[in-house]
């Protein structure tokens, strides 16, 4: 029998942790974007925003998020798991150009890198804002463009895991199953620091 893939429990943690902060970031930051009076595009994606006041729940949600991703830092060290998002930036060229799953392992932690970025930039603007300091309208605009790309990055990064076990496969069948078994992964942790999937 084919062993799933697992991964250990604590990475669950921080991750369906974080997805639920950012949902909840998401559809209050709909819901404040909408009602702000220079809005363009928000304002189609208000129907489907929270109604009502709703930037102290944005506000711990940010926190929640910016909380999650430096509790997986610590984490990573104390658990000495940093080498999993490590790859040397020769080796990293190398494996780009092979084909299947290293190639896949190397994009997916350039998307780490993206939205660990982001996610920095968006609790930095989002606390500069909160204390009054908007520079003219320059920092709620890094803020929603850091938004959207989170949530493109967050999109692209599920499209990326599912790739990377896709690559195991030779038959489209067969890399669709295995896509999507890697994808459950995360619903399937492993108590025992070290021994889940490899990222």
């Amino acid at each position: 029998m084919q062993r799933l893939p697992s991964t250990d429990g604590m990475l669950v943690l921080f991750h369906w942790l974080c997805a639920g902060a950012l949902i909840a970031s998401i559809v209050t930051g709909f819901r404040i974007g909408a009602d702000h009076q220079n809005a363009t595009v928000t304002p189609w994606l208000g129907s489907v925003a929270l109604q009502g006041a709703v930037h102290g729940l944005h506000y711990i949600a940010g926190l929640t998020i910016a909380a999650v991703a430096a509790g997986y830092a610590v984490y990573l060290r104390q658990a000495r798991l940093a080498a999993r998002l490590k790859v040397p930036a020769g080796k990293a060229r190398k494996l780009l150009a092979k084909p299947g799953r290293p190639g896949w392992r190397v994009r997916n932690l350039h998307l780490y890198y993206l939205l660990f970025g982001l996610i920095l930039l968006l609790a930095a603007t989002g606390m500069l804002r909160y204390v009054g300091i908007n520079a003219g309208g320059w920092m709620r605009t890094i803020h929603l463009a850091s938004a959207y790309l989170v949530l493109t990055a967050t999109i692209l990064h599920v499209l990326a895991q599912f790739a990377f076990g896709a690559a195991a496969g030779e038959a489209w069948s067969a890399r669709i199953k295995n896509g999507a078994v890697w994808l459950l992964k995360m619903l399937r942790p492993k108590f025992t620091p070290g021994q889940g999937a490899r990222r």
